[in-house]
């Protein structure tokens, strides 16, 4: 996941606030690259206390943090 996103803004000029987003995540231990075209990420947390940290650190920077519900059919 944190590949893709350096490959990205390698070879694309990501916006610096796409960018902090990924970084964010990244300072408390989350991998994270985008979900899409921009302005949404999707990654990865290894337990409550780093899912907490990474709400705080999005909440920081003015992000809202959503966990989605996984539903099988």
């Amino acid at each position: 996941m944190n590949a893709n996103f350096d490959l990205r803004d390698r070879i694309f000029d990501v916006a610096e606030a796409n960018r902090r987003m990924v970084h964010t995540a990244r300072k408390v231990g989350c991998s994270a690259k985008f979900a899409g075209p921009g302005g949404t990420i999707v990654g990865t947390y290894d337990d409550e206390a780093q899912y907490v940290a990474l709400c705080e650190g999005m909440s920081n920077i003015g992000c809202t943090t959503v966990t989605p519900t996984v539903v099988s059919v």
